[in-house]
């Protein structure tokens, strides 16, 4: 445990690849804080300047006025090489701590829920869309009942991104909770919608005190997410409503459009059901979403007009799996060439094969090769962030061939 001048370390509360977490006590007026550091003497530009960004949106988050359910921050220092964010501390620990192995009550989790979506709502209301909701990113304390959102350095403040392909080692966000949209593998952009996906696996976890998806690696985890639906909730507790387990699993559709579209609607639906409970202990079926109007104009993700295509591609990876396939896509610029590859991703994350790309462009014809060296360089980088046994592997093939 390390010394930080001025405040007294309590506990660890958490040490992650790049960064640390203490519960401390500053020294200059005996009040308790949570200090936020890296773990690193001489730390990467990219791991500061994420540190500085999240004391900068937290501030313009609080900027109009405090926001009882989002964390406050009273300082960014220095740590000798090393940014240090000082947060408030209200006691407790992350919500995960609380979850028990066979989930919530109906009644203590309609509580809570309502709650983590006023949460989200001060934090959407500021532009911010937070890219990482989970239940180690809540703090709470069940003495007090105060929930609080935290970690904020994934946090975007554009309305829309374009996630890129990258390899699992470098993914925003925790594996378990992420947005199909956000793993940079669909051909979908990712908006305030991704935060509803990773607030439904919450939901999840909350009442059934497991996750819905586990996976034996990283490529299997991602693909189920992408592609595979998860059991409802009610199947897994039968005390479960089944109409929770509706606005569940709507949270969590695939497709951004298919979700809800607004935290108001969602709360709606999720006052309604704690009216039941409180009344009859328990909660009959109703339409769900009624109430659900976005504010802002959300234009569908979908594909139109290439079904035929996007069959031809799927059965290119499932029939030709084990056999040597070229093929080529031609059309004039804007046609939609780049959208129709990325229909490709789900089918080769089923067979864990790997997706790499390039573009044969015509200003772009002076060097030789130019658009096979672009495609076998994504390739490799792919392959150079696996296990070093899969290297080793890939090491031998090559070599022999």
């Amino acid at each position: 445990m390390q010394k930080i001048s001025g405040y007294q370390i309590r506990e660890t509360l958490h040490q992650g690849k790049t960064s640390l977490v203490y519960r401390a006590i500053r020294e200059s007026d005996q009040q308790s804080v949570i200090l936020k550091t890296l773990n690193s003497d001489y730390p990467a530009e990219e791991d500061i300047l994420r540190l500085q960004r999240e004391y900068q949106i937290i501030q313009s988050i609080h900027s109009t006025g405090l926001k009882e359910n989002i964390v406050r921050v009273f300082a960014l220092e220095q740590n000798g090489n090393t940014p240090l964010l000082v947060e408030e501390d209200i006691g407790g620990a992350s919500l995960a701590a609380y979850i028990p192995e066979q989930g919530l009550s109906v009644g203590d989790f309609l509580e809570l829920a309502s709650s983590l979506v006023r949460m989200l709502m001060q934090t959407h209301q500021q532009g911010v869309i937070h890219k990482d909701i989970n239940p180690d990113n809540i703090a709470y304390n069940p003495e007090s009942g105060q929930l609080k959102l935290i970690d904020f350095g994934l946090s975007s403040v554009l309305s829309r991104e374009h996630p890129v392909l990258t390899t699992f080692n470098y993914l925003e966000g925790t594996l378990s909770y992420i947005a199909p949209e956000q793993t940079g593998r669909t051909s979908l952009s990712l908006d305030y919608r991704a935060d509803y996906y990773s607030l439904g696996i919450t939901y999840y976890h909350l009442l059934t005190g497991q996750l819905p998806f586990h996976a034996e690696d990283d490529i299997a985890l991602v693909h189920s997410h992408i592609a595979k639906t998860a059991a409802p909730p009610h199947n897994l507790k039968g005390n479960i409503p089944p109409v929770l387990s509706k606005i569940v699993l709507k949270l969590m559709a695939k497709s951004p459009d298919e979700r809800y579209q607004s935290l108001n609607g969602l709360l709606q639906d999720l006052q309604q059901c704690q009216q039941q409970w409180s009344k009859n202990k328990s909660i009959e079926e109703f339409e769900l979403g009624r109430n659900d109007r976005s504010d802002r104009l959300n234009i569908p993700q979908t594909l139109y007009g290439r079904s035929e295509e996007i069959e031809k591609l799927h059965k290119l990876c499932t029939h030709w799996e084990n056999e040597k396939a070229l093929l080529l896509i031609k059309g004039f610029s804007g046609v939609g060439k780049t959208a129709l590859i990325q229909q490709i991703h789900t089918p080769l994350l089923g067979t864990k094969g790997y997706f790499f790309d390039s573009k044969i462009d015509q200003f772009q014809n002076h060097a030789p090769y130019s658009s096979l060296i672009q495609a076998l360089s994504q390739l490799i980088h792919q392959i150079l962030s696996e296990p070093e046994s899969s290297v080793k592997r890939w090491r031998h093939e090559v070599a022999a061939a």
